[in-house]
């Protein structure tokens, strides 16, 4: 049985959730209270909500509860601060929406929530990194250069570098913990 320290947030997260719904019979807002209380409180959501603020994020605390949501946190936290300074309510030149820029038009409506803008945004890259849990770096970065809008030219090379370098820099000085 897994040590409760090796899980990830998003895991304990819904192993709480789930208790609080099955065991104890709460509602599923209620449950979602306890679960939001629980992690406001955490060491990982300090951390992120810190990194969040330090590069302009209007809302650091709902962007750092955001990226737990996802399988790759550091590579979300870095996305969201290149595509937006970590900001869900911006709207770019071109239509993007949302803390990751999505482009309604290409995909589907961009939420209000950041945690669901994160878990769409991470579900845009598995789709253009041809699905799985690959992390390697080069299905990585050809996602990312296919979320920028192209695998073909210098521009979406660099943003792919850039987010890759902010990614590997978040978790180097998060030591891992996000």
């Amino acid at each position: 049985m897994k040590n409760i320290k090796t899980l990830s947030t998003a895991t304990t997260m819904c192993a709480v959730f789930a208790i609080a719904v099955s065991v104890f019979g709460a509602t599923k807002s209620y449950a979602s209270d306890i679960m939001m209380s629980v992690l406001l409180k955490s060491p990982v959501h300090e951390v992120a909500s810190d990194i969040y603020a330090r590069y302009g994020s209007p809302s650091p605390n709902a962007m750092a509860i955001a990226i737990t949501s996802t399988e790759k946190p550091h590579l979300s936290m870095a996305q969201s601060i290149i595509e937006s300074a970590g900001n869900p309510s911006a709207v770019g030149l071109s239509g993007e929406e949302g803390g990751w820029q999505v482009i309604p038009d290409c995909w589907w409506p961009v939420p209000k929530k950041p945690r669901d803008q994160a878990v769409q945004a991470q579900t845009i890259l598995s789709l253009l990194g041809n699905g799985g849990n690959d992390t390697s770096l080069m299905r990585m970065q050809t996602a990312l250069r296919k979320y920028n809008g192209s695998i073909k030219n210098q521009k979406t090379r660099v943003y792919a570098d850039k987010v890759l370098q902010l990614a590997f820099s978040i978790a180097v000085e998060t030591g891992g913990t996000l």
